[in-house]
């Protein structure tokens, strides 16, 4: 879960470098292309469960646009104390690092590539 919002973070600013390096990560832990497409549609998605649609939910409000009391207040219903200041830091670290890697100019290295290469492999 913790990768899956961070690649939505990646993906709501345009980090291709975090896109590409999350995507091949998600892809060794055996997490389909499906999935990762239905990624940006999660709302609508039959693919993920109804905790993890109410996290990339919280993601996606919180970076784009604020987290109201009612959705705070699911997500601290569903989640712990300690799961929901994971999300929080993990949401705002994964900000911090698409804007430093898009100042830096970094690039996708191919890590999505290679995971889906080494997964043909081993089929």
């Amino acid at each position: 879960l913790k990768q899956m919002v961070e690649l939505k973070v990646a993906r709501l600013h345009g980090c291709e470098y975090s896109i590409d390096l999350l995507e091949g990560c998600l892809l060794e832990k055996g997490v389909g292309d499906d999935e990762l497409r239905e990624l940006d549609f999660h709302r609508d998605s039959t693919l993920f469960e109804d905790r993890i649609k109410l996290a990339l939910t919280f993601t996606e409000k919180m970076v784009l646009d604020a987290v109201d009391d009612e959705l705070f207040h699911a997500v601290r219903r569903e989640f712990t104390l300690q799961e929901t200041l994971e999300l929080v830091v993990t949401v705002a670290l994964e900000t911090f690092y698409a804007l430093v890697n898009r100042t830096l100019g970094l690039q996708p290295q191919g890590f999505r590539q290679r995971a889906a290469a080494a997964g043909e492999r081993s089929e």
